[in-house]
């Protein structure tokens, strides 16, 4: 069954499940996600549509879904805005503003800038878990050269974000309690199946309506927000194959 769907503008056709999913949702009853970032965050269109999901599938179920992103800020950024919020469930997506905000030119090397983005997040990671919350850690969707202009330095953005997610990713792995949602990489899939004038990031860094649509997507499709709730242990999922749509 084919709903239409109008978010940022654009008009999609997808052809969204109506009934709950199967398995286990990443979420449990009672549970406050706050998400935490920068401009892309504080937009706050991703948010708005993971909460519509989850609305969706759970309309009962006491879930509060909250963001304190910061425009321009890099991981650097204090902890304290989510930790206010006593979350059970942070989501940390930053990393454009450590290369088009910060003290790196292109042409540097980028191994000192990746390096203290590592331990930023690092220190993130650490002061949310103390605080009992699990972490999930997104892939920060890469700088489009194609709009390399005098506001932004773009160029070498995407080799260094991509070094962003082999760290989270890394992160991810070495710590309990956190986990890796490939929001760079389905971004860019996602990307490359459109037309050319079919443009996600219309500055080249921040992502449109259907760009941050399709971060949502990656998010209540790994946490599997359809899925039955109050699992006893929280695990993400495969994203399925993309529904067939049409986009215009």
């Amino acid at each position: 069954m084919k709903r239409i769907v109008i978010f940022g503008g654009v008009l999609m056709l997808l052809a969204l499940p109506l009934s709950a999913g199967e398995g286990q949702s990443f979420l449990r009853p009672g549970d406050r996600w706050v998400m935490d970032g920068d401009s892309i965050t504080h937009n706050d269109a991703y948010r708005r549509a993971v909460v519509l999901v989850q609305k969706h599938f759970h309309p009962t179920d006491p879930i509060a879904i909250t963001q304190v992103g910061v425009k321009g800020v890099t991981s650097a950024h204090g902890v304290e805005g989510a930790l206010s919020e006593k979350p059970t469930v942070v989501s940390i997506l930053l990393g454009v503003n450590n290369y088009i905000n910060s003290n790196f030119r292109y042409g540097m090397d980028i191994k000192p800038f990746v390096d203290g983005y590592r331990a930023d997040i690092e220190k993130k990671v650490k002061a949310y878990r103390e605080a009992g919350a699990v972490v999930l850690l997104l892939s920060p969707p890469l700088t489009d050269e194609r709009f390399d202009h005098g506001i932004y330095e773009l160029r070498g953005g995407d080799i260094f974000l991509k070094e962003c997610s082999r760290a989270l990713q890394e992160i991810a792995k070495g710590n309990e309690g956190v986990f890796f949602v490939p929001v760079q990489e389905e971004f860019e899939t996602f990307q490359q199946s459109l037309a050319d004038g079919q443009i996600l990031r219309c500055d080249g860094v921040h992502p449109s309506g259907l760009g941050q649509y399709q971060m949502a997507r990656t998010l209540w499709q790994h946490l599997n927000l359809a899925g039955a709730m109050g699992g006893e242990k929280r695990s993400l999922g495969p994203a399925p194959a993309p529904a067939p749509g049409q986009v215009s």
